[in-house]
């Protein structure tokens, strides 16, 4: 019950980051105090590189795209009019650049955005099989998003944020994912909500057993889960199933 009144609480928050003052709701403006709060959004930033032409993947031509499924939710939140914050580690070479270029046009706060030097930024090839069903082979060792740690982490970001959402490509690698952890740590203790994606990327990790303790962490550290029932089946979380809700304390 506690955590469907998070839930609930999560959608006044987005609602009201969202509408402001146009939002009518008594109840929203009660929870948030007649103020506009942040949503941060920490967690990977990348290049998705994607195929243009419906060929063989020898004979395709590629372009690259700003990408990343946390930095596409900090994007979207800005672009429907909310106070959206991007926290995540960034390259300095030319695609970080562009990458936090995108961000700022897009209205995200990037000011607790931890540029690393010397290290690239991380790539996605993206390819459709039959059926219109995406693969991803990621180029990642070393790269700059996996490079975030938890000292870097700067808790003022979090004065003035209602919402902390992250996912599970960051969690599949240190030291960002102590960096993740702890960020969800810091967030219950604020009293703030926990928004967490599983996002499973197999290939990113290094066995299936780190996977099923990781996210088992993270679950537990989560109030609003974002899962499919594949990805529950494949990394263990329990009392989810395609047709029944997920258990909830």
């Amino acid at each position: 019950m506690e955590r469907l009144k998070r839930i609930g609480e999560l959608l006044y928050i987005v609602l009201y980051s969202i509408l402001g003052e146009r939002s009518s709701s008594s109840i929203t403006r009660k929870w948030r105090g007649g103020r506009l709060k942040h949503i941060i959004n920490l967690g990977e930033i990348l290049i998705d590189v994607i195929p243009t032409t419906q060929v063989r993947l020898g004979e395709a031509c590629y372009s690259p795209y700003p990408g990343g499924a946390i930095a596409n939710v900090a994007v979207a939140i800005a672009r429907l009019g909310g106070l959206s914050r991007f926290i995540g580690g960034v390259s300095e070479d030319e695609f970080g650049q562009l990458l936090v270029q995108v961000l700022v046009d897009n209205h995200v706060d990037t000011r607790y955005v931890r540029v690393v030097k010397e290290a690239p930024t991380a790539i996605a090839l993206v390819t459709l099989h039959a059926g219109g069903q995406r693969h991803f082979t990621f180029f990642r060792q070393g790269t700059a998003d996996t490079q975030l740690q938890a000292e870097y982490l700067n808790w003022g970001a979090w004065h003035d944020a209602a919402v902390c959402h992250v996912g599970g490509v960051l969690l599949s690698t240190e030291p960002a994912r102590s960096a993740t952890l702890a960020a969800m740590d810091h967030t219950r203790q604020v009293g703030s909500i926990v928004s967490f994606d599983v996002n499973i990327r197999p290939t990113l990790w290094t066995s299936p057993a780190t996977i099923h303790e990781t996210i088992a962490s993270a679950v537990e550290r989560t109030d609003v889960l974002k899962i499919s029932a594949e990805e529950a089946e494949y990394t263990g979380v329990r009392g989810y199933s395609s047709s029944e809700p997920l258990e909830r304390s």
